[in-house]
């Protein structure tokens, strides 16, 4: 009797400790099931807002490259009209001014930022992990610096300064009439600065291209992530 009686002590015992392991087992998997979807939560919601932003950055770099390539334009109508003989008119001062012209790209950068904060590796996929880096690392920080060093310096400290040289008013928006029509077509460091300043953009506006193109593949990858189960 004593016997049969430890026996089934020892299966109690036995199924205490299996119902211990399944329920501190239980407790881990529901606690990681609970993280897990709540990491997915965090993860959906700055992509989701990463989505707004590169809608708003794609929008922006496409108006830019529309605006630049008009004024890429009248730059070589004012150095058409240099190298000519008409006169000036309302049409050759809009020129002038539009000539002045270039849009910068204001970046949409708040989502990544946000998301460096609690870790890029929050985005489970690898491949997508390593594209917004790639855009935001690389193609995006290279459009701002050329901007800067191949338009905003080239326009402040040689375009600008030529334009003040002949017009009252030097800004994209007027110019007014030169103080000297002669003197503004006898002015070759300003034809030079013209001619500089279009090659400057054109280098600009390639990267501009080459971060759209990458901004809106991103934009297509995220979408059909988010939208995955």
């Amino acid at each position: 009797m004593a016997r049969l009686f430890e026996k089934r002590e020892w299966k109690v015992m036995a199924a205490e400790i299996v119902l211990i392991f399944l329920g501190i087992s239980g407790a881990f998997w529901v606690e990681r099931w609970n993280e897990t979807r709540l990491e997915k939560t965090r993860e959906h919601a700055i992509l989701e807002q990463m989505m707004v932003d590169l809608r708003a950055d794609t929008a922006d770099l496409r108006s830019n490259l529309r605006s630049n390539a008009f004024a890429h334009a009248a730059r070589d109508s004012v150095l058409g009209w240099l190298r000519g003989n008409e006169p000036f008119d309302s049409t050759t001062e809009a020129l002038f001014a539009r000539s002045l012209s270039f849009m910068h790209f204001f970046s949409s950068s708040s989502a990544y930022e946000n998301l460096k904060s609690v870790g890029v590796d929050l985005v489970r996929d690898d491949a997508l992990r390593i594209e917004i880096t790639r855009y935001y690392e690389g193609s995006y920080k290279f459009v701002n610096t050329t901007q800067d060093l191949f338009v905003n310096q080239p326009w402040s400290r040689e375009l600008q300064p030529r334009m003040i040289e002949h017009f009252e008013t030097a800004f994209w928006t007027r110019t007014g009439r030169p103080r000297s029509v002669s003197a503004l077509r006898a002015d070759a460091a300003l034809r030079t600065a013209i001619a500089s300043f279009n090659d400057m953009v054109e280098f600009a506006d390639s990267a501009s291209r080459e971060a759209l193109q990458l901004a809106e593949q991103l934009l297509r990858h995220i979408a059909a992530y988010v939208g995955r189960p």
